[in-house]
C-alpha cells in the first residue's frame, strides 16, 4: 500500500521575473495567470491521488519574509 506524501511548493512572485517570463520574445512565454492555472491542476492531481496526501504552498515576494 502506498504511503501518503506531502508536497511543499515555494512560488516566486517577483513581478519583474514574471514580466520577463511573459514577454513574447521569450522562447516559451508564460504569464503568471497561465502558470497558476497549470500549478493548480498539478496540486489538485497530487491531492486526488490519495486522500491522505497533503500540500503547502508558500509565496516568496521580493523584500518579504
Amino acid at each position: 500500500m502506498d504511503k501518503a506524501s506531502h508536497l511543499s511548493v515555494v512560488l516566486d512572485l517577483s513581478p519583474k521575473q514574471w514580466h520577463l517570463a511573459a514577454r513574447p520574445s521569450n522562447p516559451h512565454p508564460i504569464t503568471l495567470s497561465a502558470f497558476l492555472s497549470h500549478l493548480l491542476a498539478f496540486l489538485n492531481a497530487h491531492i486526488a491521488c490519495k486522500d491522505e496526501n497533503s500540500l503547502a504552498l508558500f509565496g516568496a515576494l521580493p523584500g518579504k519574509r
